[in-house]
């Protein structure tokens, strides 16, 4: 059910239930979509016509988590036991694998790519972060897991965002990524809750972070301070997701609730219920036109914005 007397509007267009959807992740600037899925194979899907415009198959492996380049031409493809693949989007080909060797051994949960499109950051289940060099193929750094576990690990402009459960997030230069480098910047708004999830705006600038005690602050990235808690109460929010366009964001709780928020005012704009959310799995398209959900089921619904 929609409950809304202002703009944006939000409107059901299709459900997909022929596979079980693992991951998603949207190309940026764009209504194309990636999806892994149980039948051990990897989807490029138009968000418009729901047309398959890859199918990229043959892993041993379910894949648990995929990204997409900043310039959309490269996904990566991360899988249970920790390796990690590199694609040609408009080929479905394979690039690389960019991690035999000092790879990870469990579960990745997130991957993300630097914007000049060669650099990769990725986080496996144990709290373990590594940063590669694709053309190179090779590990630059890695941050290990202490007293904190990291939950993710990922990219926005020439920053590194590291999410961990406790400490929150910390924001690290590019210039010269290293384990044992000191943030230029920690976001701890919520303090004695643990962290479940992250999202960042296109420039980089607004983080919002959630917890699992219900939640949910954005922050500056400049200096770490609150600039709007959202209001609201929220069932385990895990996910949040800025729109690529306009300035407002997804927040995405368990109970499969989802409030779409007004950057600028923190109010809702927007309040959808009964999406049965997975936690890991809602986002909007490259162009801000769709949001995405999958639900408890593994099903992908697409919804379409109206402005």
């Amino acid at each position: 059910m929609v409950h809304s007397n202002a703009m944006p509007q939000i409107m059901p267009i299709r459900t997909d239930d022929s596979y079980q959807v693992l991951s998603v992740a949207s190309q940026p600037s764009t209504s194309v979509y990636v999806v892994s899925c149980d039948d051990k194979c990897v989807r490029i899907i138009n968000a418009a016509t729901g047309q398959t415009l890859k199918k990229v198959g043959g892993f041993s492996q379910n894949i648990r988590e995929v990204a997409f380049s900043k310039n959309g031409k490269l996904f990566a493809a991360g899988d249970n036991i920790g390796n990690i693949f590199i694609y040609s989007a408009e080929s479905g080909k394979l690039v690389k694998q960019v991690n035999r060797g000092p790879g990870h051994r469990e579960l990745i949960v997130s991957l993300s790519f630097h914007p000049d499109n060669n650099t990769l950051a990725s986080c496996a289940i144990d709290g373990l972060i590594k940063v590669w060099d694709i053309d190179a193929n090779k590990l630059i750094s890695q941050f290990v897991p202490s007293s904190s576990q990291y939950i993710g690990a990922y990219f926005a402009n020439d920053k590194l965002f590291t999410l961990h459960k406790e400490i929150g997030v910390c924001i690290y230069s590019t210039e010269k990524i290293s384990g044992s480098a000191k943030p230029i910047c920690t976001i701890n708004p919520i303090e004695g809750s643990t962290y479940a999830g992250l999202g960042i705006n296109p420039s980089g600038g607004l983080v919002c972070v959630s917890s699992l005690d219900g939640k949910i602050s954005v922050c500056k990235t400049s200096d770490g301070r609150v600039a709007k808690n959202l209001k609201g109460e929220f069932h385990l929010p895990v996910l949040s997701s800025f729109h690529s366009k306009k300035n407002f964001l997804a927040a995405c709780c368990t109970d499969g609730s989802v409030s779409f928020y007004s950057v600028k005012s923190g109010e809702v704009v927007l309040n959808v219920d009964g999406m049965s959310l997975d936690k890991s799995v809602a986002t909007f398209t490259g162009d801000g036109r769709y949001f995405l959900s999958v639900n408890n089921a593994g099903h992908l619904s697409v919804y379409k914005f109206v402005f």
